[in-house]
């Protein structure tokens, strides 16, 4: 393998590893958080107050809050950080906004569960 082909493959990893791990953050809002009403901080938890207030789709409100810092982490950490950044606020957006029409009912009934 070449120098390039090595950085391709463990680019592609960590963009996998991403990927996957905003499926999961993203499921754990939709199946547990949002159906029982809980909201965590941060920019996500404020897309599930809105979202509760509006009902515009959390993936949405998400994606148009984190728009100002992606700008701002691609100016300030450089390129490459802005891109993965800007890759995970829309992936992460996309899962939250397609589970949410997915999942309708709550995984569990209890909410200290959630």
């Amino acid at each position: 393998m070449t120098i390039n082909q090595e950085k391709m493959w463990i680019t592609l990893k960590e963009y996998v590893i991403i990927t996957i791990a905003l499926f999961i953050q993203a499921l754990a809002w939709i199946a547990f958080l949002i159906p029982s009403e809980i909201v965590g901080g941060g920019i996500t938890g404020l897309s599930g107050l809105l979202y509760f207030v509006t009902d515009i789709p959390m993936g949405i409100i998400n994606l148009a809050f984190n728009v100002v810092l992606i700008l701002i982490s691609i100016k300030s950490l450089g390129k490459s950080f802005g891109i993965k950044t800007a890759y995970s606020l829309i992936i992460v957006s996309f899962f939250l906004t397609l589970l949410q029409s997915l999942i309708t009912e709550p995984v569990v009934d209890d909410r200290f569960l959630s």
